[in-house]
């Protein structure tokens, strides 16, 4: 892996067949919130809740509204739950979340 300013660069992988893409965070998130959900190419990201890779996980669009307007601490604590939501049914287990925060 690429190192850019002392970071490891990002570590590219495929991308499965019939994903889209979009090129900036700002587009990323506007589709997203209105339910059409796009990979970031320009920074390899997925939707908050990872729909653009797993359609399946597309949350509600309340969720979605409270998840753009939510201040950076409330974001990340939404993160985690779709973090969650994502490995559900599997043996991996979130560390620092809210829970273990005394959130």
């Amino acid at each position: 892996m690429e190192e850019s300013k002392g970071r490891p660069a990002l570590r590219r992988t495929p991308l499965k067949e019939g994903v889209t893409t979009t090129t900036t965070i700002e587009h990323q998130m506007s589709e997203w919130v209105e339910g059409r959900s796009h990979h970031n190419t320009t920074s390899n990201e997925c939707c908050p809740d990872f729909s653009c890779c797993e359609p399946a996980l597309l949350a509600d669009k309340e969720t979605r509204i409270a998840f753009r307007d939510a201040s950076e601490s409330v974001r990340l604590d939404m993160l985690l739950m779709f973090l969650g939501t994502m490995l559900a049914g599997s043996e991996t287990h979130i560390a620092g979340g809210p829970y273990e925060r005394g959130a």
